[in-house]
C-alpha cells in the first residue's frame, strides 16, 4: 500500500514578511507602554518621596523657628519644668546675672583711673580705713583683695574673681545678642529658611514642582536647576549646622572670641555656635542642687554665682568690725571706696538670687558629659536641625538617584 503524502503548503517569503511585521509592532507598541507605565510610576513615587520630606523639613523648620521666635512677652517668662521656647531656658538667669555683673563691671571695669592704678606696678596700694584723719593701713591682711581686683589683662587668669567676673558679663550679654541675632537669621539669611522658600509658591520656581509641566519644552531645564539648587543649599545646610547651631568639634570655649569678631571672608558674626555658648553659658549661671554632695560640688564647681558669694563672704568674715575699707595711694589720697563697694555686691547677690535646679545623681552621666544633649533646650534645637539636615539629605539622595533611573 502506498502512503497518502500530504502535500506541503510553501508560503512566500513576501507573505511571511507581511505576517511577522504587523506582530512586531504590536510587541514594540505593548513594550513601549510597559515602558511609559514604569517611567509614570516611577513619577509617581519619586513626587511622593520628594513632598514627604519636602512636608516633615518644613514642619521642623517652623517648630524651631517658633522655639526661638515665639512669645516674646517678657512678663510671661515660664517657669522651670514648663519651658515653652528659649527665653524661658535663660532670661530670668540672664537678667540676674547682668544686674550683678554690670554693677561690678560699672564700678570697676568701666573705672579707668582705678583699673590704670592697679596694674601700675610702680603705683604703691594701700588698703585700710580712716580713723581720727588717720589711715589705718591693712595691706598686710588682704593683700589677696588687692590681688583679686586687679583684672589680668594678659590672661584669661581664671583663678582671680575679677577675670571671671568680667568673663561672666561678656558671656551673658553674648549669650542674648547671639540669641537675638539667630533667631532673626533662622528667619530671613540663613541657608535653612532659604531651603524651606524654594519650595513655596512664593519662591523662585514655580508650584508645580518636581516636573514644571506648566513650563512646557522648558520644563526639563528648571527641572535640572531646581534639583542643582536644592543640593547646593543641602550643602551650606551642613556649614550653617557646624557654625551657627552646633560645632562638636570645638570642646574648649574661647572667651577672646566673644563678640563680633571678623571672619576670613571678610565678614562679621558671632565666632560660637548656638549650642556652645549655651553650654558654656549654662555650666556658668545655672544653680544645681542634688541629694549626693559630692555630685552637687561636681556640678557647682564652675557657678560664677557661688564664687562672687564666696568671695564677698570671705570679705566679709575677715571685716568683721565692719570697717569703711577704701584704696588709697601714696598720697592717702581714696581712689576707691571697696567697703562701699562690696556691701552693694552683698546686697545685689542677694536680690538676685539663682533659682536651685534638682538633679537626680542617676543622670550625672548625662548632665557631666559634654558630647551629649543634656537638656530639654538641647533636645529641642538639636531635634528640629538634624531633622531638617536628614530630610535634606534625604532629597539630595532621592534626587541623584532619579537622576540616574
Amino acid at each position: 500500500m502506498h502512503r497518502n503524502k500530504k502535500k506541503i503548503r510553501i508560503i512566500p517569503k513576501l507573505w511571511l514578511f507581511k505576517i511577522a511585521t504587523p506582530c512586531v509592532a504590536l510587541f514594540a507598541i505593548s513594550c513601549q507602554s510597559s515602558f511609559d507605565k514604569l517611567d509614570n510610576l516611577l513619577n509617581i513615587e519619586f513626587n511622593k518621596e520628594l513632598r514627604e520630606n519636602e512636608s516633615s523639613y518644613q514642619t521642623n523648620f517652623q517648630n524651631l523657628l517658633t522655639f526661638f521666635t515665639g512669645n516674646q512677652n517678657l512678663s510671661e517668662i515660664n517657669d522651670y519644668g514648663n519651658e515653652k521656647n528659649y527665653l524661658d531656658y535663660y532670661y530670668r538667669w540672664y537678667v540676674k546675672i547682668k544686674n550683678i555683673t554690670n554693677l561690678w563691671y560699672e564700678n570697676l571695669g568701666l573705672n579707668s583711673k582705678l583699673q590704670n592704678w592697679l596694674q601700675n606696678t610702680e603705683e604703691v596700694k594701700n588698703i585700710g580705713y580712716f580713723a581720727n584723719n588717720e589711715f589705718i593701713n591693712l595691706n598686710q591682711d588682704y593683700e589677696w583683695l588687692i590681688s583679686s581686683l586687679t583684672y589680668d589683662t594678659t590672661s584669661n587668669n581664671q583663678n582671680k574673681i575679677s577675670n571671671q567676673v568680667q568673663n561672666l558679663f561678656r558671656l551673658n550679654n553674648e549669650i542674648n545678642t547671639l540669641f537675638n541675632d539667630f533667631a532673626s537669621r533662622l528667619k530671613n539669611q540663613s541657608p535653612f529658611n532659604e531651603y524651606k522658600n524654594i519650595f513655596l509658591p512664593e519662591g523662585d520656581f514655580p508650584s508645580d514642582w518636581p516636573f514644571f509641566k506648566s513650563q512646557g519644552a522648558e520644563a526639563s531645564d528648571v527641572q535640572n536647576y531646581f534639583f542643582d539648587k536644592l543640593i547646593e543649599i543641602a550643602e551650606n545646610l551642613e556649614i550653617e549646622y557646624d557654625t551657627k547651631i552646633f560645632d562638636k568639634e570645638k570642646i574648649n570655649f574661647d572667651y577672646s572670641k566673644l563678640g563680633s569678631t571678623g571672619s576670613s571672608d571678610g565678614s562679621y558674626g558671632h565666632s560660637h555656635a548656638v549650642i556652645n555658648i549655651w553650654r558654656e553659658w549654662k555650666n556658668n549661671v545655672y544653680l544645681y542642687k542634688s541629694s549626693d554632695s559630692e555630685y552637687q560640688a561636681e556640678l557647682r564647681k564652675n557657678n560664677k554665682y557661688l564664687q562672687m558669694q564666696n568671695f564677698v563672704n570671705q570679705y566679709f568674715a575677715q571685716n568683721q568690725n565692719n570697717y569703711n575699707l577704701v584704696l588709697v595711694n601714696n598720697q592717702n589720697e581714696i581712689i576707691f571706696e571697696l567697703n562701699q563697694f562690696m556691701t552693694n555686691l552683698k546686697e545685689t547677690l542677694l536680690n538676685n538670687r539663682l533659682p536651685e535646679i534638682e538633679i537626680n545623681p542617676i543622670n550625672k552621666n548625662v548632665i557631666l558629659d559634654f558630647k551629649q544633649p543634656m537638656d530639654k533646650f538641647e533636645e529641642n534645637v538639636l531635634y528640629f536641625a538634624n531633622a531638617m539636615l536628614k530630610r535634606a539629605k534625604s532629597i539630595t539622595l532621592l534626587i541623584k538617584n532619579y537622576r540616574s533611573s
